[in-house]
């Protein structure tokens, strides 16, 4: 064998066996299905975390390592219904310092039926029946007319632009406040002496009170809400005195009607007070809220109790108009306007109690005080109707005290 046809016949046995080993392999290599094990899932709120994990084996045989980065999951909700934070883009939702959790919230209204009752005006002694000797028997004292207690609504509408700042606009209005009185005499005489006398005077006399505010408030602290605003209380008041005159005279009246509109800037603060997170933390609050299994949230659970004072001074325009008809059938009517500082205070507490997510019911004490102010009783010493024309003087130091309770519900979305 020539060494030519020697190197072709080793070059095809070589051939031979390369492809022998080749198709050996191919049969022994075939895909391979390997179980998955889904990796632990790391914490929901880690920020940004990557996986390792390795790609399911495939016809390649070296497999290696993959990093793939974690995309973080969206918020679970915060309560055990629908609410759910964060809101949609733009924003909505804050973190709370006292309470923890999140606060998502953008409007807060209340509505309330307030009921309070007003104090009575100073004493004054307006009728009387002549005694043969001074002095004269008092018939009736303005103090004697007393009122009792009067409702109205009471409305609330919070803006919350973010975590500190917030605008509100509050209403309430009470227009019920009622007292009469009938005296009977032979004859009863009206104060100032000699001013009318009659066998029988009905005196009625009425209270109305409305009050608009803006105020814009601060959140300090977390759990301690400074605000600042303007306010407008307009008071009304009416004194009237009736009686029988004999004919052909019309009857006897004697009509007092004042009015205060007070404008001015008062301050205040809102804080909790109970629960948890409050000022005065309450550990039976917080395990009522627990044995309820109700999450924690800005709220504090089902129940919370807040407090507020509020104070400011005010620029009282009063006025008083007086008209009456004498025992001669003399119309004489007199009036006065005049500028005045008053003041006028308000504290009081609220409990609320949360059925939904979004709804509370509410109820609370609070007080009230007036100082600075034209009440209608106080203008008759300062009235003098014996001539015509009739002469007058505004008389604003009178002092009011308010007081009595609220309920109603509260809505926050």
């Amino acid at each position: 064998m020539t060494i030519s046809a020697r190197a072709a016949l080793t070059s095809c046995l070589l051939a031979a066996l390369a492809g022998v080993g080749t198709a050996r392999a191919h049969r022994l290599t075939r895909p391979t299905t390997v179980p998955w094990k889904e990796p632990a899932r790391p914490r929901l709120f880690a920020g940004r975390t990557t996986v390792l994990r390795l790609e399911p084996p495939g016809p390649c045989l070296l497999t290696r390592p993959t990093t793939i980065p974690w995309k973080e999951p969206a918020r679970a909700p915060l309560f055990a219904r629908a609410m759910t934070e964060p809101w949609q883009e733009g924003g909505g939702c804050w973190p709370k310092p006292c309470l923890g959790g999140w606060e998502c919230r953008r409007w807060t209204v209340t509505a309330d039926a307030l009921l309070l009752h007003r104090s009575a005006a100073r004493p004054l002694p307006v009728l009387f029946i002549p005694a043969d000797e001074p002095p004269d028997v008092l018939a009736l004292n303005v103090a004697d007319l007393g009122f009792d207690f009067a409702s109205g609504p009471r409305i609330s509408l919070r803006r919350h632009f973010s975590r500190n700042c917030a605008l509100e606009a509050n209403y309430f209005g009470i227009d019920g406040w009622t007292s009469s009185a009938v005296r009977d005499g032979n004859p009863l005489i009206l104060f100032p002496p000699g001013a009318m006398f009659s066998p029988q005077f009905a005196v009625d006399y009425g209270s109305d009170l409305y009050s608009t505010e803006v105020n814009l408030r601060h959140r300090y602290a977390g759990c301690l809400d400074l605000l600042a605003g303007l306010r407008w209380v307009e008071l009304r008041e009416s004194f009237h005195v009736a009686g029988p005159n004999p004919f052909p005279f019309p009857p006897l009246r004697y009509d007092t009607q004042t009015d205060n509109s007070m404008y001015g800037v008062q301050i205040g603060a809102e804080a909790k007070v109970l629960g948890r997170g409050g000022l005065v933390p309450l550990e039976g609050l917080s395990e009522f809220n627990r044995r309820l299994g109700q999450p924690d949230s800005p709220f504090s659970g089902p129940l919370r109790v807040d407090g507020f004072l509020k104070a400011g001074i005010y620029a009282n325009r009063a006025r008083q108009d007086t008209s009456t008809v004498g025992n001669f059938g003399t119309a004489v009517t007199a009036g006065d306007r005049r500028d005045h500082t008053a003041f006028l205070g308000e504290v009081g507490l609220t409990g609320a109690c949360r059925l939904r997510d979004w709804l509370s019911v509410r109820g609370g004490y609070q007080v009230m005080w007036i100082e600075g102010a034209a009440l209608a009783p106080d203008q008759i010493p300062f009235t003098d109707v014996t001539s015509s024309p009739g002469k007058a003087i505004v008389n604003a130091g009178g002092s009011l005290f308010y007081h009595g309770c609220h309920v109603g519900l509260e809505a926050r979305w």
